[in-house]
């Protein structure tokens, strides 16, 4: 037998956040209960979100607001993270924010106030993916439902 027919039943779930999901079944036969639970690894790749964005400089590859693309109003900036908290996006002008990571590395907060056009980047990002070039990042709004896909790559 597959080790993992096992997992082929109806799971109830008990949990589900961005960083754990928790499920468990209860078997038609003799009542047993049986526990699963997966865990997001922090940074979804294992890299350590703080580190790799204040190793460099990076500029927006892509961004979408719910499918439509909007890169092209990001060309020829550059993002440079400080350790410290501090983002300055810079291209004739500099725009300051401010960033943290939260939640074991798989949210981004991003701020930078009213400041166009990166004041449309002001939000929690899920962290989908980290390497050490690129940093993929989604938003889903809890109003309305509309997606946001950010990719950050690195200079």
């Amino acid at each position: 037998t597959i080790p993992l027919d096992e997992l082929a039943e109806d799971w109830d779930v008990l949990e589900a956040t961005n960083n754990i999901i928790r499920l468990k079944d209860v078997s038609g036969g003799d009542g047993s209960e049986d526990f699963l639970t997966f865990e997001r690894t922090q940074g979804a790749g294992g890299n350590d979100l703080s580190n790799v964005l204040a190793d460099g400089i990076w500029i927006v590859a892509s961004y979408s607001n719910n499918g439509s693309d909007k890169t092209g109003d990001y060309n020829g900036y550059q993002l440079n993270f400080d350790i410290a908290g501090t983002v300055v996006a810079t291209n004739v002008t500099s725009i300051n924010g401010t960033w943290v990571v939260q939640s074991s590395g798989n949210k981004l907060v991003l701020d930078f106030g009213t400041l166009v056009p990166f004041d449309e980047f002001n939000d929690d990002w899920d962290v989908l993916s980290v390497s050490g070039t690129q940093v993929f990042l989604q938003d889903v709004s809890g109003g309305n439902g509309e997606t946001y896909v950010l990719t950050l790559q690195k200079l």
